[in-house]
């Protein structure tokens, strides 16, 4: 099978061509970062999260197939993929490609080796790819899932101890509890209870170290946990002081969400934590109408990133359930590899690695006017989001739709003598001239103002 990769000489990332560096192994373990907003390695070196959405992947193709959309992952730029442990609403039967169930006899803590160790699998080619996983493993937790579920905390417990001894020994493995619902939902969380998704990832963590002992508490140096609420979400309003839960989860996506003031709010609270936005909305989804196009995928990206988020996820309708016969939604995942918005996500990551991440500050009071309403009134889809660093003198810009803006200068230690405007679409970059001296400056993106033609300011002493 031939799959067309939506690359560029200019931009495109390394194809699989022998041994991939593996960021865990040159650079240690993922952990959170010192000022407690961003996901580092023990080194001190930072980790872009840029993700893909693959929740089937480990399900629905052949292991063929999956190599080739890895290799499609790693090439478009991306980090990361999320796969979720067992998906009722994408398998009719719950069996995988190859027949097989996950459980045996239905018990969500007795797992079926052959089920697991492809999943296994799955994680280990990622691996090779130099992609981190993110495991979304919460699915016995949900009744509403159309798969075998657990009834009490103390078998929440068992079924994380069951996975975590399972997969533990994955370096590049992160996990994520929940599955696409809040914890306290008692019309889809099963008769666990909210006290369940504790006890679940306490299982985890004692599973990765060889322990077995439902007692709350456990070591969970050893892991780096997150949780995967619904739609309009972040975990901060539930696990905020949770010791199992290193970083935030959010499901924000443009349906009437203002994601600049959620996120912001995210980073404003008292001993944060880093927060990723997991699942917003997906590029070409058909239950919105019209559906999501690329410039919606884009907006969410940068307004996240540049609002708070240290991490987002793209996702796409036509890849994400990889032709699931359960899913009425999703089809032709190889032509969803080539989605403008996917292909373009890449400009994200080349964005933030051209400045040092750690230094980088979100929601900059840095526009003082636009004519979109800036970053405190307007539809979504014109908030202006700004970050950077005042002290050191640079600063991003993001103008969604192409409108002007204004600066106060007089706010940067060191004001920008090279102001540059950054295309979310190509990557490509064009002089905005020189920046005054002081005071505040008008700037006027390329182009007439319109949905699509967003445009990001760079402001920087050095060439950009």
């Amino acid at each position: 099978m031939a799959v067309v990769l939506c690359l560029t000489a200019l931009h495109a990332f390394p194809l699989l061509a022998g041994p991939v560096p593996k960021p865990w192994s040159e650079h240690g373990p993922l952990t959170v970062s010192e000022n407690h907003h961003y996901l580092v390695h023990r080194d001190g070196t930072p980790f872009v999260w840029l993700g893909d959405t693959a929740w089937v992947l480990h399900e629905n193709i052949s292991r063929e197939d999956a190599v080739a959309y890895l290799d499609d992952a790693a090439a478009e730029g991306f980090t990361l993929v999320q796969l979720m442990s067992v998906n009722g609403w994408a398998l009719s039967d719950l069996r995988n490609h190859y027949g097989d169930m996950p459980y045996i006899d239905e018990n969500p803590w007795q797992l079926n080796p052959p089920y697991w160790e492809h999943l296994g699998w799955v994680i280990d080619q990622a691996a090779e790819r130099g992609l981190y996983v993110l495991l979304v493993y919460g699915s016995p937790g949900r009744k509403d899932e159309k798969v075998p579920f657990v009834h009490t905390p103390a078998e929440a417990y068992k079924y994380g101890r069951a996975i975590g001894a399972f997969l533990g020994d994955k370096p590049g493995l992160i996990w994520g509890g929940g599955i696409d619902v809040n914890p306290d939902n008692q019309r889809s969380v099963s008769e666990m209870g909210s006290d369940g998704w504790p006890a679940m990832a306490e299982g985890v963590a004692d599973g990765v170290n060889g322990e077995d002992s439902f007692d709350g508490k456990a070591d969970y140096g050893t892991t780096l946990m997150t949780y995967h609420p619904s739609g309009g979400s972040i975990t901060t309003t539930w696990f905020h002081d949770a010791p199992w839960l290193d970083f935030h989860g959010a499901q924000i996506g443009l349906s009437g969400d203002d994601i600049v003031s959620k996120f912001r709010a995210a980073w404003e609270l008292p001993d944060p934590k880093p927060v990723v936005n997991l699942e917003p909305w997906y590029e070409g989804c058909t239950w919105k109408s019209p559906p999501v196009n690329d410039w919606e995928c884009r907006t969410q990206a940068y307004q996240s990133l540049f609002a708070g988020a240290c991490g987002y996820t793209y996702g796409g309708d036509l890849v994400y359930a990889f032709d699931s016969p359960g899913d009425e939604f999703s089809r032709r995942w190889r032509e969803g590899l080539e989605a403008p918005g996917r292909c373009q996500m890449r400009h994200v990551r080349e964005l933030l690695e051209s400045r040092p991440i750690l230094e980088r500050e979100p929601n900059l009071p840095i526009v003082v006017a636009s004519d979109g309403g800036g970053h405190e009134s307007g539809l979504p889809t014109e908030r202006i989001a700004a970050s950077g660093s005042l002290t050191k003198g640079w600063a991003w810009i993001y103008s969604p739709q192409g409108r002007s803006f204004t600066v106060d200068l007089a706010q940067f230690a060191r004001v920008p003598a090279r102001a540059t405007w950054f295309d979310p679409r190509t990557g490509e970059r064009r002089s905005a001239g020189r920046v005054p001296g002081g005071g505040q400056a008008e700037f006027d993106p390329p182009g007439d103002p319109a949905p699509g033609n967003e445009w990001a300011l760079m402001l920087g002493q050095r060439r950009q």
